[in-house]
């Protein structure tokens, strides 16, 4: 549309607008097939799906009956990046930390506010935080955040 906007001073110059309107249209049409095509071939290959990890061969029955392991079938290895960036969150999380202990994030009319420290804490929020550190492998006795998780629990209780 915006290409006819820009040509219409052109058009309103030529005066043999009989001949020149089926160009226009076909013009139109051939580019639109085009974009269709190029579209379709987009969308089919992002639609290959391609495996995480190659599917280990092994017989079910060769297993089952002790003759085959199948100990490393089910292990997936994290890679480094998403490990980085994993890493890089929990770390803002932690800065993110109220000195009560808790995590908040906002109310809904004000989520104008990015400072995490000026939010007021909330269970709600407190408890899906602590839950995340939980998942990234510390516990309330062991591992990089337990005294964070320690003083989430306190806030909580």
């Amino acid at each position: 549309m915006q290409f006819l906007v820009a040509l219409h001073p052109i058009l309103k110059k030529i005066k043999t607008m009989k001949t020149l309107k089926p160009v226009l249209f076909s013009l139109l049409a051939v580019s639109t097939i085009i974009l269709l095509a190029f579209t379709f071939n987009k969308e089919r290959k992002a639609s290959v799906i391609k495996p995480l990890r190659p599917i280990p061969k092994g017989c079910v029955f060769m297993t089952v009956m002790g003759e085959e392991k199948s100990d490393s079938f089910f292990i997936y290895k994290t890679p480094e990046k998403v490990r980085q960036t994993v890493n890089q969150g929990l770390q803002w999380i932690i800065k993110a930390q109220n000195n009560n202990g808790g995590w908040g994030a906002g109310s809904h009319n004000r989520q104008d506010i990015i400072d995490p420290h000026a939010v007021n804490a909330d269970p709600a929020t407190t408890s899906m935080v602590a839950m995340a550190i939980l998942r990234s492998g510390s516990s309330f006795t062991s591992g990089e955040y337990s005294s964070e998780l320690r003083m989430a629990l306190i806030y909580l209780l």
